[in-house]
């Protein structure tokens, strides 16, 4: 069975909850042929790469949607471009802060997400979700995740379409001055992304 490789974030900082794992940990394990397979990451600039290329690797999957926590932003962001570049406003879980940084230091200047964006924006606007693209993954872990796939998904050569989609706060995470959105509505978000990436599969 063909795989779809589907990874989120631990809790960071001063949130006990990050909002990608229920969301990630709730999607079905089969979809429309595909086996649906989870990953909750390390927020590591080092370590969160290295387990995802792990699974890139031992999995071949036929593509990559990785979820992440962007406090402070309203809706769901499909994110476009990964750059290369680390710059940390705090230290990571594993106490790693660096700054102006490459990802790789030969590696080209961003990648863009070979996910349909677009396609992904209007099926969460069609189920009344708040959605947009975002033109900025930031310079975090995210950011470092969605650029190191990119980069080994290219020299592997294999087309793989894979990239990010940042989730807000939920209600319940006590951010009552940022956006946030309602955990049901996360969770439809996630499946919303995935059947559409599915369906993008199915069509090419």
């Amino acid at each position: 069975m063909r795989t779809i490789l589907v990874t989120g974030f631990e809790s960071f900082g001063k949130d006990s909850v990050n909002p990608t794992v229920k969301m990630v940990e709730e999607l079905p394990d089969e979809y429309a042929g595909y086996s649906i397979r989870k990953l909750i990451l390390p927020v590591s600039f080092e370590r969160a790469p290295e387990e995802a290329m792990d699974a890139l690797r031992g999995l071949k999957p036929s593509a990559v949607v990785s979820f992440g926590l962007a406090g402070g932003r309203k809706g769901i962001t499909v994110e476009r471009i990964a750059v290369n570049c680390k710059d940390a406003r705090m230290a990571d879980n594993d106490g790693a802060e660096p700054e102006d940084e490459p990802v790789r230091a030969d590696g080209p200047a961003a990648y863009f997400s070979t996910l349909p964006i677009k396609k992904i924006v209007a099926a969460l606007e069609e189920e009344r979700l708040e959605a947009s693209v975002s033109n900025s993954a930031g310079t975090f872990v995210c950011n470092c995740l969605m650029y190191s796939l990119l980069d080994s998904i290219a020299a592997e050569g294999r087309p793989v379409p894979c990239g990010f989609v940042h989730v807000p706060y939920l209600d319940s995470m006590g951010h009552p001055e940022a956006p946030s959105m309602d955990e049901e509505s996360v969770r439809r978000a996630g499946e919303t992304v995935i059947r559409t990436v599915a369906q993008y599969l199915s069509e090419r």
